[in-house]
């Protein structure tokens, strides 16, 4: 008897072509289509409209325009009293700085007047001659010192009487000068810088 043959091959599912692998790049694409897409970001918020300018808001810009001015005015003349301040009280230290040493001279001047009378009356005087010496060299040394303080004796021979530095305490109707000039100096007047510490005592050529 004959050997019949069952083909098994019904029996078995055809096999399924193996899967080929994506390339590299493709499987990156993948992946990031995978994955869980985060929120979308927020639109940018529309700059709001800028604020009409009303006749309110122009009048309330002109009121804050003038507060301004007003202040900037104020600081200026502050600024202008500090300045003038200061310039004051400089002035001041340095007038107080002017009178003391015009007081010192003050009380210098009158020992230079009698030193001056002593050697006007001991010219004539031959025996004299040493004394005189000596009293002039004390002096030119009293007068240094006024100099160096910055006092000096004023001059008058030949000059227009100035009744803020001279005083008029004769008149010479004789006198061949023009009138209101200065004929003689009586007693020495000092200046210190633009102020007078004593007037000069002088006689003046007036001929009416």
């Amino acid at each position: 008897m004959a050997e019949i043959k069952i083909n098994n091959n019904e029996d078995k599912q055809p096999e399924q072509p193996s899967e080929q692998r994506p390339p590299a790049e493709e499987r990156q694409q993948q992946g990031r289509a995978s994955e869980t897409p985060g929120p979308a970001p927020a639109p940018a918020a529309e700059a709001a409209p800028s604020e009409a300018l009303t006749p309110e808001k122009i009048a309330e810009l002109m009121e804050k325009a003038a507060e301004r001015d007003d202040f900037y005015d104020k600081f200026l003349r502050a600024k202008a009293e500090m300045i003038n301040y200061q310039k004051r009280i400089q002035r001041d230290k340095e007038n107080m700085a002017d009178f003391a040493v015009i007081e010192i001279a003050r009380g210098w001047i009158p020992v230079l007047d009698d030193l001056d009378r002593a050697l006007n009356a001991a010219k004539d005087d031959r025996h004299a001659k040493h004394f005189i010496k000596g009293i002039k060299l004390i002096e030119a040394q009293l007068y240094k010192v006024l100099e160096d303080k910055g006092i000096k004796a004023m001059q008058t021979a030949g000059q227009v009487f100035d009744p803020s530095m001279h005083e008029a305490v004769a008149i010479d109707a004789k006198s061949d000068k023009p009138d209101n000039t200065i004929v003689d100096e009586i007693t020495r007047g000092y200046v210190y810088k633009d102020k007078v510490v004593r007037p000069a005592k002088v006689r003046v050529a007036k001929k009416s």
